[in-house]
C-alpha cells in the first residue's frame, strides 16, 4: 500500500506540472424553454468537481479550465436536472443550457449514474435515484429499511437494526452494493447482519434494478445499489451539521455530527455517528415455536438491544487535471441475539432481569474498517478513473460453551467466542472514458478483487478460503439524436477459489468427545470464467412518452459459502449445508420500461423477465440437524428457474403543494425441476403516499410538509417445500418535516410515526418469521438537524 500511495503522489505531481497549459474561462446562461432566465441554478463540472451558480441574470462561469471534453450537470428547484456534454474550447466558450419546469418529486435529481454519463433519463436500465432530502425525511432503522418503499426493493430483516436488500426477489450475493466505487464485502451471504454502512454519511443513492452484471460483474445479477458521498461545494468554506435522534419503540438515542473544511480545493471532512438502543417492542405477548406457546414479557424481545458507532474521514483535492479523494471509515456494531436464536427457545430465558438495555450473551460484534481512494485524471479529451480499496470485516458471535453442553477436556478453549470470521478484501478498479466522437462514449475497464477469509471459535460454519475475481469490459453509449440512445457492451469474468478442508471432533449430546472426527468440507480448488453481454435502447417518442428496453446475459460464480458452508447459522435459526460441486449460474434477463412524464405527473411501468440455468438457492430439507441445537437443515441446491414481474411508479402533483405517490411491485418465480417457488420471495405490495407542502418567505417557519403513507402487502402462498406461508397485512405511517430559521440559523425537524395502529403482522422476508415473531410495533421517530456553513 505505501508503494501505491507513493506512485500516486508522483503521478499527481506530474499531472499538476502538465496542467500548467493554457487555461480557459467558460461562461454561459441557464434558461427555461420560453427563453426566460433561471437565477440561482446549480452547475457541476463533474471531472473537476467544480461548482458554479447562476446570478440573477441566469449567468455562470468556470475559471481555469483546460482544453478538453467535459460533462456538466445543471439543476434548479422545480426544474428537471439535465446533463450536457461540452467541448472546451469551442467558437466562443459561451454555452446555453435549457431546463424544463416540473413539480414531480422523483425527477432527475441525481448528478449522474455510475456508468451512464448522459444521465438517468437516457439510460436503458431501470433505475431510481434518491437524494439526501429523501434519505433524511424517510430514515428508517437502517439504510435498507429507508429505501424499501421504492417499488422493486424489499429487505431481509432480523429485528430492527439488521437488514439486507432484495431487488426483484434476489438478494445476498446477487445484489451488489458499491460504496464510493468499491464493492462492499462483509459476508453478504448472511442475513443476520446488515451492510456495515453509516446511513448518516450517505449523500445520494442510485438503485439499478435488473440486468446490470455487464457493467459491475458477477455479483450484480439481481441489481446494484450505488452509494455516493457528498460533493465539495466550491472552495474556501467550512460547513457542518449536528443531528439528534430518538425512537421510542426501543428507546433509541442517536447523534451524528460532521465538519468539512475546504481551502483552495483541498478538503477535509470528519463525521462521527452513535446510536444506542434497548430491547424492541412487538404488538403481542407470546409467540408460537413448534407446538409451544412462549411468552414475550412486557411486549419486548429480550436481548435485542445494541449500540453502533461509526467514524468517517474524507480528504482530497481537485485540480484542473482532475481530482483525488481518500476515505477512511470504521463501522462498529454490538447487537444482542434474541434468546430463541440459540437452540430451542425456553420461557425461563425470556424475562428481563436486568433491564432493557443490557446486551447479554448471545450477541454479535461486527467491525468493518475501510480505506478507499477515488482518482480521476484528464488525458487529452479522455478520462481515467481509478478506484482502490481495502476492507477488513470482523464478525464475532459470542455465547458460553455450556449452552451447547460441551465440557470435554479435548475441547479447544476460545472463551465465549462461538464463531469468528475475519474477511480481508483488496479491490482495484480502473475505467477509461474514451471520447470517440460527439454523442458517442466508450468506457473500457478492468475489475480485480482478492478476498482472504479466516475463521475461529468453538463452532464451525465457514472454512478458511481465498479467492481472486477479475473482469474486463467494454461499454458503449451512443446518442443517435436527441430522442434515441443506444448502449451495448461485452464483459469477461474469471475467478479462482482455494477453500481449505475442515475436519472437526464429534461430541455426543452429553458434551463428551466420541473419539471420532467428521469432515465438514473437503479441499476445494476451482476456477471459473465466462462471457456476458447486453444491449439496450432508450427512445423518446415525444416530450411526454419514452420507452426503455434492455436485454442482457447474466453469469454468476458460486460463492464460497454456497460451496463449503456446513454448520449452525444461529442468527437465522438453521443448519446450512453447502455443495462443493455447484456450477456457475447462467441466464438471460430482459427489462422493458414505459415512462410518461409531464410537469405535474410522472408514471413509469417496468415489466421484466429472466431465465437461469443452475440457479443456486438455499432450500429447507424438512429434516432436523444432527448437531446439537442445530434446528432444521437447509441445503444449497441448483435448478433452472424463471422470474417474471413488474413495477409501477407514479408521482402526481394534484396542485403544486399536494402530491400523491403510488407504487406497486410484484415478482413471481418458478423452479422448473420442483414445480414450486423459491423461498423468501416477496409478495405483492402496494404503497400510497399523500403529502402536502407549504413554503413561506418572511416567517421563521420556512417550510412545512405533512405526509401519510399506507402500505398493503398481500398474503404469500407461493412458497418452497417445507416453507411456511404468511398472511397479508397493511401498515399505516405518517411524517412531519419542518424547516425553521432562528436568527439566520436553519433548524430541520423530522417526526415519523411508523406502524400507527400497532399492527401485529409477519413479514415474509423476515428471519424472525421462522419463530412466528411479528415485526416491530408502533415507533415514533424524532430527529433534529442543525446545519451550519460559512465562506472565507
Amino acid at each position: 500500500m505505501p508503494k501505491i500511495i507513493s506512485i500516486l503522489v508522483l503521478f499527481f505531481v506530474f499531472c499538476d506540472m502538465r496542467a500548467q497549459e493554457n487555461k480557459i474561462q467558460i461562461k454561459g446562461i441557464v434558461i427555461q424553454e420560453d427563453s426566460s432566465k433561471i437565477a440561482y441554478s446549480n452547475l457541476y463540472l463533474h471531472e473537476l468537481q467544480a461548482i458554479s451558480n447562476t446570478n440573477e441574470q441566469g449567468e455562470f462561469e468556470f475559471k481555469n479550465v483546460l482544453p478538453g471534453r467535459y460533462h456538466i450537470h445543471v439543476s434548479a428547484p422545480n426544474y428537471e436536472a439535465k446533463t450536457y456534454w461540452i467541448t472546451v474550447p469551442n467558437d466562443n466558450n459561451y454555452f446555453y443550457f435549457t431546463l424544463k419546469k416540473t413539480t414531480v418529486e422523483l425527477s432527475e435529481i441525481v448528478i449522474e449514474s455510475h456508468f451512464s454519463k448522459l444521465g438517468n433519463e437516457n439510460q436503458s436500465l431501470s433505475s431510481v435515484h434518491l437524494d439526501k432530502k429523501y434519505l433524511e425525511e424517510n430514515r428508517g432503522n437502517n439504510l435498507i429499511q429507508t429505501i424499501e418503499n421504492i417499488p422493486g426493493i424489499s429487505s431481509i430483516s432480523l429485528g430492527v437494526g439488521i437488514a439486507k436488500p432484495i431487488i426483484r426477489g434476489m438478494s445476498f450475493n446477487r445484489v451488489l452494493v458499491n460504496d464510493k466505487g468499491i464493492k462492499q464485502e462483509g459476508q453478504q451471504w448472511g442475513a443476520d447482519h446488515g451492510l456495515e454502512l453509516d446511513q448518516f454519511d450517505i449523500d445520494r443513492i442510485e438503485i439499478i434494478k435488473g440486468a446490470s452484471a455487464l457493467m459491475y460483474g458477477s455479483d450484480a445479477m439481481g441489481g446494484v445499489i450505488n452509494i455516493y458521498p457528498s460533493i465539495p461545494e466550491g472552495k474556501n468554506y467550512v460547513k457542518g451539521e449536528v443531528v439528534g435522534l430518538y425512537k421510542n419503540n426501543n428507546d433509541l438515542f442517536g447523534t451524528s455530527s460532521f465538519v468539512e473544511l475546504n481551502k483552495n480545493g483541498y478538503f477535509l471532512k470528519l463525521r462521527y455517528s452513535l446510536q444506542d438502543y434497548g430491547n424492541y417492542r412487538v404488538p403481542t405477548n407470546e409467540f408460537i415455536y413448534g407446538s409451544f406457546a412462549l411468552p414475550i414479557y412486557e411486549n419486548r424481545l429480550k436481548n435485542t438491544a445494541g449500540n453502533e458507532q461509526n467514524f468517517n474521514l474524507s480528504t482530497g483535492f481537485a485540480k484542473t487535471w482532475g481530482y483525488s479523494t481518500f476515505h477512511v471509515s470504521s463501522y462498529n456494531l454490538k447487537a444482542g441475539l434474541f434468546m430463541g436464536a440459540i437452540g430451542l427457545p425456553r420461557s425461563f430465558l425470556l424475562g428481563h432481569e436486568n433491564g432493557h438495555r443490557l446486551i447479554d450473551l448471545p450477541y454479535q460484534d461486527i467491525t468493518h474498517n475501510k480505506i478507499i481512494n477515488n482518482t480521476l485524471i484528464k488525458i487529452g479529451n479522455n478520462w481515467l478513473e481509478i478506484d482502490l480499496g481495502y476492507q477488513n470485516n470482523i464478525r464475532q458471535e459470542k455465547i458460553t460453551p455450556e449452552a451447547f453442553n460441551i465440557r470435554d477436556e479435548n475441547f479447544v478453549d476460545f472463551g465465549n467466542l462461538s464463531l469468528g470470521l475475519n474477511l480481508q478484501s483488496f479491490t482495484a478498479n480502473t475505467k477509461y472514458n474514451w471520447f470517440i466522437q460527439k454523442n458517442w462514449n466508450l468506457i473500457t475497464g478492468i475489475n480485480t478483487q482478492y478476498n482472504l477469509n479466516t475463521h475461529s471459535g468453538f463452532e464451525f460454519l465457514l472454512p478458511n478460503y481465498s479467492n481472486l475475481q477479475y473482469g474486463i469490459f467494454a461499454y458503449n453509449e451512443y446518442k443517435k439524436n436527441e430522442n434515441t440512445v443506444f448502449n451495448f457492451g461485452v464483459r469477461w469474468d474469471g475467478a479462482t477459489y482455494k477453500i481449505e478442508e475442515k475436519i472437526i471432533a464429534v461430541y455426543n449430546r452429553q458434551g463428551n468427545f466420541t473419539g471420532e472426527y467428521s469432515m465438514r468440507n473437503p479441499n476445494i480448488n476451482r476456477s471459473f470464467g465466462n462471457f456476458s453481454g447486453a444491449v439496450g435502447v432508450n427512445w423518446k417518442k415525444n416530450k411526454a412518452v419514452h420507452y426503455k428496453l434492455n436485454v442482457g446475459s447474466a453469469y454468476r460464480f458460486p460463492a464460497p459459502n454456497e460451496l463449503s458452508v456446513n454448520g449452525i447459522h444461529h442468527g437465522v435459526f438453521r443448519h446450512e449445508i453447502g455443495n462443493a460441486n455447484l456450477n456457475p449460474e447462467r441466464g438471460v434477463q430482459a427489462d422493458f420500461g414505459l415512462v410518461y412524464k409531464k410537469s405535474d405527473i410522472k408514471m413509469e411501468f417496468t415489466p421484466f423477465t429472466s431465465y437461469y440455468d443452475n440457479f443456486i438457492y438455499l432450500s429447507p430439507t424438512g429434516s432436523f440437524s444432527r448437531l446439537n441445537n442445530g434446528g432444521m437443515e437447509w441445503e444449497y441446491k441448483q435448478n433452472s428457474v424463471s422470474f417474471v414481474g413488474a413495477e409501477w411508479m407514479m408521482d402526481y402533483h394534484i396542485v403544486k403543494e399536494l402530491h400523491w405517490s403510488n407504487g406497486i411491485e410484484y415478482v413471481y418465480n418458478y423452479n422448473h425441476q420442483t414445480g414450486l417457488n423459491l423461498p423468501f420471495t416477496p409478495p405483492l405490495k402496494i404503497t400510497n403516499d399523500i403529502g402536502y407542502h407549504w413554503e413561506w418567505e418572511k416567517k421563521s417557519l420556512k417550510k412545512l410538509s405533512l405526509n401519510f403513507n399506507y402500505t398493503w402487502v398481500n398474503q404469500q402462498k407461493l412458497t418452497d417445500r417445507n416453507e411456511q406461508e404468511t398472511d397479508g397485512y397493511h401498515v399505516f405511517n405518517s411524517g412531519l418535516n419542518a424547516v425553521f430559521m432562528i436568527k439566520n440559523q436553519m433548524i430541520k425537524l423530522n417526526i415519523q410515526v411508523r406502524n400507527i395502529t400497532n399492527t401485529n403482522y409477519l413479514n415474509h422476508t423476515s428471519r424472525y418469521r421462522l419463530l412466528n415473531i411479528p415485526e416491530q410495533g408502533r415507533n415514533i421517530h424524532f430527529s433534529i438537524q442543525i446545519p451550519f456553513s460559512n465562506k472565507f
